[in-house]
């Protein structure tokens, strides 16, 4: 007898109080927010022009002329991969010493740097950290892990990137960004600019099934009681956070 399993559905709903944001730039499928290059790329290179004789016998099979849209590992990454866009303009500057500070339209700081001391050896002295604010809470109907990664894909200034990490948004619901930012050689500090909609990491289900994702708003009260679940005693986020489950372990003091 043979038996069919049904791979399981996660629903994965994105809350914000922030108006427009889930219209304008909602954490989205990598099909849909495919990087330029890439789209523009064709499958197959035309042979270098005035290439030797011997050259064009050897690359001229269309087997030889394969572009790197055959590439499995990074079709599958756009397959079952997200985004997470910028949710606002932001500045990150950067100076000399390693002081680091972030601005963004509302006038707060958009972000948190943590001190060295709570990360030895994890970066050189050549770069320092920055953890993006992110507006977005997130919640999952079941346990489920996603990978966030670094969006090599999008972008060409390798300056900064997004620190590798495993989470879930069962048990807590942050979705904070940490990233890590080159230092200046010289006196005068970077300033890196972020646009609203430029995608600042990966998230990747590392489980087989559907995925839905839903980006809704919702009022600052509402924001209130699923952040910290004080009205929900059955909240999985009450209960994690007295095992100390999820969480970020990189904080102040």
């Amino acid at each position: 007898m043979l038996f069919f399993f049904k791979k399981k559905k996660v629903v994965v709903r994105f809350f914000t109080t922030q108006d427009g944001l889930p219209e304008l730039f909602p954490p989205n499928r990598l099909t849909k927010s495919m990087p330029a290059w890439w789209k523009s790329t064709p499958a197959y290179i035309d042979p270098p022009k005035n290439s030797p004789p011997e050259m064009m016998r050897r690359i001229m099979p269309v087997k030889h002329r394969k572009s790197v849209k055959h590439c499995y590992s990074i079709q599958k990454l756009f397959e079952h991969g997200w985004v997470m866009p910028m949710w606002a303009d932001s500045i990150v500057n950067v100076l000399p010493d390693g002081n680091i500070g972030g601005a963004v339209p509302s006038g707060d700081s958009g972000g948190e740097h943590h001190p060295v001391e709570q990360y030895p050896g994890m970066i050189t002295p050549d770069w320092v950290n920055w953890k993006m604010s992110s507006p977005w809470l997130v919640y999952t109907d079941k346990p489920a892990q996603f990978m966030i990664t670094n969006p090599f894909y999008h972008i060409q200034d390798h300056n900064w990137q997004t620190m590798p990490g495993e989470t879930e948004f069962f048990h807590q619901h942050h979705s904070n960004i940490n990233m890590i930012f080159r230092k200046p050689n010289g006196s005068s500090a970077f300033q890196y600019e972020f646009r609203a909609g430029d995608v600042i990491a990966y998230i990747t289900p590392m489980f087989e099934g559907e995925v839905e994702m839903v980006a809704e708003r919702i009022d600052p009260k509402e924001k209130e009681r699923l952040e910290f679940g004080s009205k929900i005693w059955f909240s999985p986020a009450t209960q994690a956070r007295k095992n100390g489950i999820g969480g970020c372990p990189l904080h102040r003091g």
